[in-house]
């Protein structure tokens, strides 16, 4: 199986702050990434096993590295983790993965369903301690 970049950036607005979580997709063949608002921090994932993600549109890849201000008064975003994922199935309203991730040394296998238009639910499938 294929291991894909992922990330968790931080992202701060005048109205609060968020989590958003960016996944490499395989199947876009420009290598935008798929992304989704999570309000939980990410070393809280697997102790609630189950989490609400509003979508975002695609992102660009260097958003995986990028840490700094956003254009146009959206914020400032900086990154708290990264790591890889490894997609088990793709498809438009499920996603199949496991999410490895390097601060939180977790391994996550993650069930991601498209609920609607603005809302996507991630469960926890398996939590594993890593090294």
């Amino acid at each position: 199986m294929t291991r894909l970049p992922a990330a968790v950036l931080l992202h701060t607005t005048a109205c609060g702050a968020h989590y958003d979580l960016l996944l490499a997709d395989p199947t876009d063949a420009g290598g935008r990434l798929w992304a989704a608002r999570v309000m939980q921090p990410p070393d809280r994932w697997a102790r609630l096993g189950g989490l609400t993600l509003t979508p975002l549109p695609p992102h660009r890849p260097r958003y995986l590295a990028y840490t700094g201000p956003l254009t146009g008064g959206r914020g400032h975003i900086r990154r708290v983790d990264a790591g890889r994922h490894t997609p088990r199935r793709w498809a438009r309203g499920l996603i199949l993965t496991t999410l490895r991730l390097r601060n939180v040394r977790r391994e996550l296998d993650l069930r991601l369903d498209r609920l609607g238009p603005a809302c996507w639910r991630a469960v926890v499938l398996a939590d594993r301690a890593v090294r």
